[in-house]
């Protein structure tokens, strides 16, 4: 019996079957097993548990005399001697106090650390290979409920494993709800783990494009969330990812509370920069993407009904059939330094915090989902229901079957 056969065993399992070879061995001697019978360990508490193997245990050594013998071989730890290398030797001498000793030690060391090693560690590292890998939870709980046999201090449930690896960061309390950031920065570094060969940077630069709207979660009650999600465009898969989350019976109450800790991140990204893999890369907000009620409350302007609420131009509005329109075409625009200094004051009802990232708050604010809002949700279904439902005396009829 090799000596790794048994290193990965318990203590007592690696004492028990050295015994039971070395009875083996002392019982292939003499030819009669009774005679050096060693007795296994009834109980499992200390060391008074071996007493009646002083031979063994206490001086480590069992000397074994043979007067046709004149050798003595000893029995090395590695390996076991065989029962053919005992024929021709006089003295037997087995010498198990460093092996005993290190087990001894081994099971001392691992009594104090399992928890450690089994509990945190490998849960971190499950964790991070969960999310690595992108594994489902149906696959992750199948393999907790094998590994959780042999480590107890596992969780159960996958959303438990997965809770413990993130990170340590406060909910902000703002008017309205609760704020919390994920980080600009950690999304980006999770879509260059989860993406990385399909990423191509032409130079030093990351751009991000980012959409905040808002949502209702339930029909029954007024909670609604707004996330800040944003994408890589560098990606090929253009994944989105959360930057951060708002959730409260109402919008947030202040813009500025609101983005607070996403233009401190997105300032310290495009000035010091994020390191990926040793090389350090600028980060650089391309554009935001959102509805009209969503960019005039970014941006601290008038709503889409105002007058003076047209983002590209400072032509003001007309009040016509029940809405606001804007008739004219050659107009003078707005330009993203007069807003920046604020000179857009009949259209600006202050200053927006996206200023301090020096951006574009004309040029880099598309208007809407140019097609989803503007063409499929706007002037197609304007036009649909006019042709359609409208009291129009020309109407397309309905062609049914």
């Amino acid at each position: 019996m090799a000596y790794n056969d048994i290193r990965g065993s318990s203590y007592s399992s690696k004492r028990r079957r050295v015994l039971l070879k070395v009875e083996d061995h002392l019982a292939a001697i003499f030819g009669d097993k009774e005679c050096c019978d060693i007795a296994e360990p009834h109980t499992s508490t200390s060391n008074q548990q071996y007493e009646h193997v002083p031979s063994v245990v206490a001086t480590a050594t069992v000397n074994i005399s043979n007067q046709d013998c004149g050798a003595i071989l000893p029995l090395d730890e590695s390996q076991l001697v065989d029962n053919s290398d005992l024929n021709t030797c006089s003295d037997l001498n087995i010498s198990l106090s460093q092996y005993f000793s290190e087990t001894a030690s081994d099971d001392s060391v691992s009594g104090s650390t399992d928890e450690d090693c089994y509990g945190k560690n490998l849960a971190a590292s499950l964790a991070d290979w969960a999310l690595h890998h992108n594994i489902d939870m149906n696959s992750l709980k199948s393999l907790l409920n094998i590994l959780i046999a042999y480590h107890p201090d596992l969780p159960k449930d996958p959303r438990t494993l997965l809770k413990k690896e993130q990170p340590n960061s406060t909910v902000a309390l703002l008017s309205g709800g609760h704020y919390y950031h994920f980080g600009l920065g950690a999304g980006i570094l999770q879509e260059f783990a989860l993406s990385s060969v399909s990423i191509t940077v032409s130079d030093s630069t990351l751009h991000v494009q980012i959409n905040i709207d808002g949502l209702p979660i339930f029909k029954s009650t007024n909670y609604q969330v707004w996330p800040i999600s944003a994408i890589l465009l560098e990606s090929q898969t253009r994944s989105p990812f959360v930057v951060g989350i708002y959730g409260g019976v109402t919008k947030p109450g202040s813009v500025d509370e609101y983005l607070e800790q996403f233009v401190a991140e997105a300032a310290l990204l495009n000035t010091d920069g994020l390191r990926v893999d040793n090389k350090l890369y600028k980060v650089e907000i391309h554009s935001i993407v959102c509805d009209a009620p969503a960019r005039a409350f970014l941006k601290k302007v008038k709503s889409h009904s105002g007058y003076d609420s047209c983002e590209r131009c400072r032509q003001r509005g007309e009040y016509c059939t029940n809405k606001v329109i804007f008739p004219e075409f050659n107009c003078n625009p707005r330009m993203d330094i007069s807003f920046a200094n604020g000179e857009e004051e009949e259209h600006q009802l202050g200053v927006s915090p996206l200023n301090k990232l020096g951006l574009g708050l004309v040029s880099q604010f598309p208007l809407d989902y140019v097609y989803m809002h503007l063409v499929c949700l706007g002037v197609v279904r304007r036009l649909l229901l006019s042709w359609l439902q409208s009291s129009l005396k020309c109407r397309a009829a309905i062609k049914t079957g």
